[in-house]
């Protein structure tokens, strides 16, 4: 809650047009670029991989609903809104098959007395599953920490909050 009294979260954000703007034309962008897995064949010298097993997985489908450019907008977004995206590894006999995006708002990453990472995360039903750090794709946005990253929301929640108070009172008006 903001000073305010406006309730900052992710979809309340989204409903101010500046901060709409901002995420649909930066993960916009991002999601038009393009993905190249490289070979390095010497010091100076890369050439693309197209024959590796991940070539297909980032250029052409990182799962089963999802066009490489809806998931990098996607997770641009979530670093975007909540500091963090994240991705479920699957794999099927070592195999990479897909990135499976996960709702930031559900993952809780631990770090371990060795230093590794656990992340739990916590299905819709409200079971909880514990992934090791090689089965999840986590990418962080600005971190404090170096394990996890802050939300933008957080140090823009005045903001937000008052755009979102005085929408509601121009709309009363």
């Amino acid at each position: 809650v903001s000073q305010s009294g406006a309730v900052v979260t992710p979809a309340t954000a989204m409903t101010v047009a500046a901060v709409y703007a901002c995420v649909r034309i930066i993960s916009g962008a991002v999601g038009t670029l393009p993905m190249h897995l490289k070979r390095r064949v010497d010091d100076r010298t890369r050439e693309d991989a197209s024959d590796h097993a991940l070539w297909g997985l980032i250029r052409r489908k990182p799962n089963r609903w999802q066009t490489p450019s809806q998931f990098k907008r996607m997770m641009t977004a979530h670093i975007l809104l909540r500091g963090n995206a994240y991705a479920l590894i699957v794999r099927s006999m070592g195999k990479v098959l897909e990135l499976v995006p996960l709702m930031p708002d559900r993952v809780e990453v631990r770090q371990n007395p060795d230093l590794s990472l656990t992340y739990v995360y916590t299905r819709r039903d409200g079971g909880r599953v514990e992934l090791a750090q090689s089965e999840v794709m986590h990418l962080v946005g600005l971190s404090l920490d170096g394990i996890t990253g802050v939300s933008p929301l957080t140090y823009a929640r005045e903001t937000i909050g008052l755009s979102l108070s005085m929408e509601s009172h121009g709309g009363t008006m």
